[in-house]
């Protein structure tokens, strides 16, 4: 088969080639035009001055597409009778350039993260493992946190990630594992170019490797949410855009606003950010860019006001180090198939990355609040668990330190979580015979137990008994889940007995 032979000689363009080109275009020509002859066959009667017009100008266009229809399937004709299988032709044909380019992108890259994404009714959760090594390791020893680490087969330790967020690093390549808990879904992230359905009894994949963005736009739009996010809590003492934009660091913005004029918190704002537009691979953290934003200052004054951790607490919190782009479900998979989305968050670096993200998690597991309500809120607003596609919640708790934990869930599935406290422990106890710490523990893992009037039993079902396995929730994360749902209402007062809540989770079993 000589598929891809060219005639063309060493010289340039063939005449024949030239000549074969020429007649296919008056061929067309005269095709299209004797396809446009046909439009009063086609058309009623004029019956008016327009429509003499109109109909003139729809013969030119059934000529030119006429034109292009006899193109396309000429050349359609022509490819079959020209690379038609031949009489003893047994093997496959050539490979051309759009099936290369598939393969390309399905192939194994060196050192993939394997990230096990699972799609459900109406949530994305990835679940992926950190290797933990050296300072770090000794860390988790040293406050007896070893429990919150698996170890591999080969004595490695390794930090397990649950959320509805997959971290990553440009560079990073990353291999997505899909798996699907009820209906067809669709994994498709626009910006990415990647899009793979995932389907029930079958497990399917993709790959993507990230690559570095526009920094000076990502900036821009970083500074515009910023900026209205401060306007609105200066004007009318609003933290809601704080906590969308900035998280637990929200209490910082808050503190450095209450303790700088406006001036000075501008001026120093404006520093870091024109220091990150003359200097966009330097990393806001280091000793180089907090030296260049402080040259940056406008005067003396300032400089002597700002000292270096307060003007590096600005530069990590009002510069961006990382893009993020919104997962969505193509698939009509439900009611809340609009609000199946998650974030794939891309960091400038790895060391971007560790210190941004692994950290912060690391310090989370070696020193988890004490206070089972705080840990409780502190899980859910990490998006650990798939819980914001399907409910209702809208609290921004504070912890001893001032952290604020946000959650902003807006699901449309399940029932309201606003005031669970206060029906826990009154309609729902009653109906169950359950106490409301009981009651709401055993929902977590049996959830069509008991179904709320006008829901159904579209719940993932949370299991403790095998981390390795799809909905994964540790007997003390359903604890400290339990003990914060028992706080929401008017009050904020607990409405549960916590002892009997862990006797009762230590005699619990799924058939209960």
């Amino acid at each position: 088969m000589d598929y891809g032979h060219s005639n063309k000689p060493a010289g340039g363009v063939s005449g024949t080639l030239i000549a074969t080109v020429g007649i296919v275009a008056v061929v067309l020509v005269i095709g299209g035009f004797l396809i446009a002859q046909f439009t009063p066959v086609i058309f009623p009667t004029q019956a008016s001055a327009e429509s003499l017009q109109i109909d003139q100008l729809f013969a030119v266009l059934l000529g030119i597409g006429g034109a292009i229809f006899l193109l396309v399937e000429g050349a359609l004709l022509y490819s079959i009778i020209r690379f038609r299988v031949r009489a003893g032709e047994t093997g496959d044909g050539p490979t051309v350039h759009g099936f290369s380019v598939w393969q390309d992108i399905r192939a194994p890259k060196d050192s993939e993260m394997v990230v096990n994404a699972t799609g459900a009714r109406f949530a994305w959760t990835f679940n992926y493992d950190v290797p933990i090594t050296g300072d770090t390791l000794t860390a988790f020893q040293e406050n007896d946190r070893m429990s919150a680490l698996k170890q591999t087969d080969d004595g490695g330790y390794i930090l397990p990630v649950t959320s509805n967020i997959l971290y990553t690093y440009v560079g990073d390549s990353v291999r997505m594992v899909l798996n699907t808990q009820d209906v067809i879904h669709a994994f498709w992230v626009p910006e990415m170019r990647i899009k793979q359905d995932l389907l029930p009894g079958r497990q399917t994949e993709a790959r993507f490797t990230p690559i570095a963005v526009d920094d000076v736009a990502r900036q821009r739009t970083f500074a515009s949410r910023v900026d209205n996010a401060l306007n609105a809590y200066r004007t009318n003492n609003d933290t809601r855009g704080l906590n969308d934009v900035f998280g637990r660091r929200a209490v910082d913005v808050i503190t450095l606003s209450n303790t700088y004029d406006q001036t000075t918190f501008d001026a120093v704002v404006k520093a870091v950010r024109d220091t990150r537009a003359q200097y966009p691979s330097i990393e806001p953290y280091t000793s180089q860019f907090v030296e260049a934003a402080r040259n940056a200052l406008p005067n003396d004054e300032i400089r002597a006001m700002i000292d270096d951790p307060t003007l590096k607490l600005f530069a990590e919190t009002f510069i961006i180090n990382y893009s993020q782009y919104r997962v969505v479900c193509t698939e009509l998979c439900g009611s809340g198939h609009g609000a199946m989305y998650a974030f794939i968050r891309v960091y400038d670096t790895e060391d971007s990355f560790l210190r941004s993200f692994i950290d912060p998690a690391l310090d989370r597991a070696i020193n988890p609040p004490d206070n089972p309500v705080v840990r409780g809120a502190q899980i859910l607003s990490s998006g650990a668990y798939p819980c914001a596609g399907c409910h209702v919640l809208r609290e921004s708790p504070t912890d001893e330190m001032g952290n604020i934990y946000t959650i902003e869930w807006a699901g449309v599935t399940g029932p309201s979580l606003e005031g669970i406290a206060d029906r826990a422990s009154g309609v729902r106890a009653s109906a169950t015979g359950e106490t409301a710490e009981e009651y709401l523990f055993h929902s977590l893992y049996v959830p069509s137990a008991y179904l709320v009037p006008g829901f159904g039993n579209l719940m993932n079902n949370f299991q403790f008994g095998d981390p390795t396995a799809p909905n994964y929730m540790p007997i003390e994360d359903a604890k400290a889940i339990v003990a914060y749902l028992c706080t929401i209402n008017d009050t904020g007062e607990s409405v549960c007995d916590l002892d009997n809540l862990n006797v009762y989770a230590e005699n619990f079993t799924d058939d209960n």
